[in-house]
């Protein structure tokens, strides 16, 4: 195309080839509408036709087909995505007429005096359709002929479609009608919404889009960083994936259910598929939801928090907070409307098992932010909002015994391992829950100062947290307050072993003891002299392990944490070899919780609250980074150089 020598020569060049384009892409979407409709069309009917002989719709003859549930589920997956598609692509071709008549009113006023716009080349004849609706009566032009026959058309495809999906969820088992319900409703919802926008109020919507497209034409050009980047959570994950932090938490249900197999001396294969998933579904469905309730509760506080990039709680834009409320609770309800569903896919027992967890979690939650709200109203001791978290570890301990016992065809004894059980349970959500509360608390309480010495600054921590920070010595860090308090582990130096935190990891240790001697007397109990023993000395080695420093040169509270671990996991394979009476496994299995006690305790007073937020994150790193190593192998370093080098220019751009 010639450049015009002046201004408004090349702005009117530039609005012909848009228009040209636009033409062009407009024809052609035109066919694949078109190709959608019979394609949806098609596939209702031949599905449909299918269904006519399928036993469970209600073919009454002797060669009907029997279909399983789950495939009558997905039949309607295929005209769902052909519907969905054409939505779509309506919506596109209404915008797409609109921007046509803004480049036509724009070419009108940008004609030179003297010439018309078939002097253009550029602007394509008419259509048929255009040529139709401008020979049509204008009175039926100004009421919407188009828009009308538009909507009858969906409306036509929409009323089969449902009809279709209807027939299908009256087949199917109550669990898969469920899923059935949540999923096409979802679909069928959004396609309704792009239809309406397309047909009914596409003005309003392209005038929408205009404006949206100007206002951020005006706003500088600027870097945009990745909320990622900066270590906080899009609004996406947040609603879609477990906290961070949270998700290995799951597994206090697996290794309590684990444990109770070998305490009863039976196999745990069998029980583990509804193990597994009663788990997910408690863990990350359920209690999901209580952490999005305690978020909701406390947005301001997480807002101003010195370590909100690294907590993962609710994202909220300024200005947006309505917005974060509600898709909050939108999300919260889909949980619980998965939860029931993929309940309905177990046992009866476990069923039930899973409706006591949930009521028990409805109940913990009242009881956990009236503990907070208490423990805000004056300076309390530290245990007061610790307290109802341990319970919820206890909570999670007792599910997978129970879940266990359940899955394995029989009633779930409520004997003295159950209970040590529950009680290792909350014992490790003291330790973990108190720790992690000390560091966050040094987040903000310090640099330490006071005219009495070294003292960190109360007034700063959250109130429910001021508690712990009593058995945290300041001292180790008056001489330096320039530090970034969310990198310093406050845990490393010798603290009390009155801190919630050390009794928590010595009681800890003395139940797990008891447990890793559980398959020399199975179905004893742990009132043996076995288990006394163990307790005892589990709970010894745990104290003087607190007794040692992390910090420095010469802290050994690292390689006597490596070290106790290596010991009780040699002793666990030791005893699965040279034991016979148990399954060989058992020994192993029951020496595990103690040695991943000592190491996590090592680990949590080794660590700054940002370290020990952002470990899932270094991990998911450095499993990213062994892709691309494993990558660069196979295609070659200079492959992999260059396809990067494209995926930067890409970016840039």
């Amino acid at each position: 195309m010639e450049t015009p020598g002046s201004d408004d020569g090349w702005r009117r060049s530039l609005v012909l080839e848009a228009y040209r384009l636009e033409r062009a892409e407009g024809t052609s979407h035109l066919a694949m509408q078109a190709t959608f409709v019979a394609l949806a069309l098609t596939s209702i009917g031949l599905l449909s036709g299918f269904l006519s002989q399928v036993c469970a719709v209600g073919y009454a003859g002797d060669t009907c087909v029997e279909v399983p549930d789950v495939v009558l589920a997905g039949m309607p997956l295929v005209p769902t995505a052909f519907l969905a598609y054409l939505a779509g692509n309506v919506l596109r071709a209404t915008l797409r007429s609109f921007y046509l008549r803004a480049l036509e009113r724009e070419l009108a006023g940008t004609v030179p005096p003297g010439l018309t716009l078939r002097a253009y080349p550029w602007l394509g004849v008419p259509r048929g359709v255009e040529l139709s609706l401008h020979a049509s009566p204008a009175a039926v032009r100004r009421g919407g002929a188009a828009r009308v026959l538009g909507a009858m058309l969906i409306g036509t495809l929409l009323i089969g479609y449902v009809g279709f999906v209807v027939v299908l969820v009256v087949a199917v088992s109550l669990p898969w009608q469920l899923l059935m319900v949540a999923l096409y409703g979802l679909a069928c919802g959004a396609i309704i919404r792009l239809g309406a926008l397309a047909v009914l109020d596409g003005r309003s919507y392209f005038a929408q889009a205009v404006r949206s497209m100007n206002e951020s034409l005006s706003v500088p050009l600027r870097p945009r960083v990745h909320p990622r980047e900066e270590g906080r959570r899009t609004m996406a994950s947040y609603l879609a994936l477990p906290r961070p932090d949270s998700a290995p938490k799951a597994l206090i249900a697996l290794v309590a259910g684990m444990l109770a197999a070998v305490a009863a001396a039976r196999p745990l294969l069998p029980a583990l598929p509804a193990l597994l998933l009663g788990t997910a579904v408690y863990e990350l469905l359920l209690y999901q939801c209580r952490y999005q309730l305690n978020d909701l509760r406390g947005i301001r506080e997480d807002q101003d928090d010195v370590a909100r990039a690294t907590r993962g709680r609710l994202p909220v834009v300024p200005g947006r907070l309505g917005s974060a409320v509600r898709a909050s609770l939108v999300a919260a309800g889909v949980r619980i409307y998965l939860a029931v569903g993929l309940t309905l896919f177990l046992p009866r027992p476990v069923q039930g098992v899973l409706a006591a967890a949930a009521a028990a979690l409805v109940v913990l939650t009242v009881l956990y932010e009236a503990a907070r709200a208490w423990a805000r109203g004056a300076d309390r001791h530290g245990w007061a909002a610790v307290l109802p978290l341990a319970v919820g570890y206890a909570l999670r301990a007792a599910l997978g015994a129970a879940l266990f016992h359940a899955a394995s065809g029989g009633a779930v004894p409520v004997d003295g391992w159950f209970v040590a059980l529950t009680l290792l349970g909350a014992a490790f959500g003291l330790m973990f829950v108190s720790a992690t509360w000390a560091l966050h608390a040094v987040c903000q309480a310090g640099p330490p100062t006071g005219p009495d010495g070294p003292g960190w600054r109360l007034d700063r921590a959250r109130v429910h947290e001021r508690g712990l920070l009593r058995h945290v010595d300041a001292a180790p860090w008056a001489s330096r307050p320039d530090l970034d308090w969310r990198t310093v582990p406050a845990l490393a130096p010798v603290t009390s072993l009155r801190a919630p935190s050390n009794l928590a990891f010595v009681a800890t240790a003395a139940l797990t003891a008891v447990f890793a001697v559980a398959w020399v007397e199975p179905g004893a109990g742990p009132g043996t002299w076995w288990s006394a023993g163990a307790a005892v000395a589990g709970a010894a080695g745990a104290a003087a392990l607190t007794r040692t420093s992390a910090a420095g040169p010469g802290g050994r509270r690292r390689a006597a944490t490596a070290a106790l671990a290596a010991a009780v996991l040699l002793a666990g394979v030791a005893g699965a070899v040279a034991v016979t009476t148990v399954p060989r496994a058992a020994p192993l299995l029951a020496a595990v919780p103690l040695a991943v006690t000592c190491a996590l305790y090592g680990t949590l007073t080794s660590l700054s609250y940002a370290a020990l937020k952002s470990s899932g994150a270094d991990l998911l790193a450095r499993l990213r980074a062994g892709r691309r190593a494993l990558f660069r192998a196979v295609v070659g370093d200079a492959t992999a150089r260059a396809l990067t080098a494209e995926r930067e220019q890409r970016t840039t751009r």
